[in-house]
């Protein structure tokens, strides 16, 4: 028995949420990179064909074996006689907290199928088939119990379905994207934090002068980004950025946003076009199961992409090897 789940990808204009400041978009540099971001944002389905029986069982033995939740308890700490060291007196209680349920059994369920995109049947099925004593440790904390179930589901799921992910791409949507609009036409700006939660100032004019964005800074949301636009100084980039929402979908059944692109002059004088997902950690099985999920789809989006013929590259950066390295990997 098998399920097949089927995701669409609708590159959507979020931009207009925010009504912050504005971020500049620089008119000449957007024109070479317009190639790539088109191909950003094609509309797609990614597909995988999942055993059901082999992803029930990995998920029962994972849980079996990793699902743990302890009691809520509070501990209450008096002290007295304060002022004096000699006679200042400690004394701790613990008191266990009462459960109460937020979920019905079907709720329970229904949330799991809805954050993993599996079936409810699968989901009960999984249930079901967990020992007794794991399944009673849900209701002394359900909230937690509903993070760390799903934690191990979505690693059952990827380890089933990673070398299954393919796509079908329909047609690229040049309207209404983070970057242009109803018309196709570049916007003039985009409003602050489409990009990141921190403004990150450039201080070299030579990365500013291949920026998308017309400004002296970039917004970021972590400390490897930063680094990622400090090694954005490579004479091969032609221009870059920071990526707004273009939402490729994933197997895990969330939408999917790279970090950066890149235009890239390869060897021959061609153009390449440069993905990068900067992650912070200094191994690839460091970062989340979900994350890495994400990824694995992303290379099988831009896969697809090369296939019909995009000279496109997608990669993961860690803490290292930096940027120059990975450019100079891609165009060998």
């Amino acid at each position: 028995m098998s399920e097949i789940w089927v995701a669409d990808h609708k590159a959507k204009d979020r931009s207009g949420k925010k009504e912050k400041g504005e971020i500049k978009i620089h008119q000449e540099n957007f024109k070479k990179f317009k190639a790539l971001w088109d191909n950003l944002n094609y509309d797609a389905v990614v597909k995988y064909d999942i055993d059901s029986d082999t992803l029930i069982k990995s998920a029962i033995e994972k849980i079996d074996a990793n699902f743990e939740i302890n009691g809520q308890d509070i501990i209450i700490k008096r002290d007295k006689n304060v002022e004096s060291k000699e006679k200042h007196d400690s004394q701790k209680d613990t008191v266990t907290v009462e459960t109460h349920s937020i979920f019905t059994l079907y709720e329970f369920i229904k949330a799991l199928s809805n954050n993993t995109k599996l079936s409810m049947q699968t989901i009960a099925k999984v249930l079901h088939g967990i020992k007794k004593e794991k399944f009673d440790l849900i209701p002394q904390n359900e909230n937690l119990a509903l993070k760390k179930i799903e934690e191990q589901l979505v690693s059952a799921i990827y380890e089933t379905i990673i070398n299954k992910i393919s796509y079908d791409l329909k047609e690229i949507k040049t309207c209404n994207t983070s970057l242009t609009d109803k018309d196709g036409n570049m916007k003039e700006f985009i409003p602050e934090g489409s990009l990141g939660v921190e403004k990150y100032k450039i201080n070299k004019k030579s990365i500013i002068a291949k920026s998308i964005y017309n400004e002296d800074f970039m917004e970021v949301d972590s400390t490897i980004e930063k680094l990622t636009i400090d090694e954005s100084d490579d004479k091969k980039i032609t221009v870059f950025g920071k990526l707004p929402k273009v939402n490729i979908p994933t197997a895990h059944g969330r939408h999917y946003n790279p970090d950066f692109g890149y235009v890239i002059e390869s060897k021959d004088g061609k153009e390449l076009y440069f993905v990068v997902e900067a992650k912070g950690y200094d191994k690839f099985y460091d970062i989340s199961t979900k994350e890495r999920l994400q990824i694995k789809s992303a290379e099988a989006f831009f896969k697809k992409l090369k296939d019909i013929g995009v000279n496109v590259e997608y990669k993961t950066k860690l803490n290292s090897p930096e940027l120059s390295q990975l450019i100079s990997d891609i165009l060998k």
